[in-house]
């Protein structure tokens, strides 16, 4: 995971809403990332729910794969069609 926030582009919840900012990755959040030749692509998957603490849910990676994979796919970030991610992490 490190270095991989910095290049966080898009922050999504698992409710499928893209209204969301860097300020909102915390704990039980996955980074899902893909190697570009410029520079790499970081989708951040956050829970769309809270515990009663305030905290939000955390996320399962394959979960966070799929809605960041149809997410790029679905604003035609993928050239070719959509390709598996090079990195997975856990925040």
């Amino acid at each position: 995971m490190d270095g991989m926030i910095e290049y966080v582009q898009y922050v999504l919840d698992t409710a499928l809403s893209p209204d969301h900012s860097a300020d909102d990755i915390g704990p039980g959040a996955v980074l899902v990332g893909w190697e570009t030749e410029s520079e790499p692509m970081v989708v951040a998957v956050i829970g769309a729910t809270m515990d009663t603490q305030g905290r939000r849910d955390s996320v399962e990676e394959d979960e966070a794969i799929e809605i960041a994979t149809d997410y790029l796919d679905e604003i035609g970030w993928f050239s070719d069609g959509p390709t598996d991610p090079g990195h997975v992490a856990r925040v």
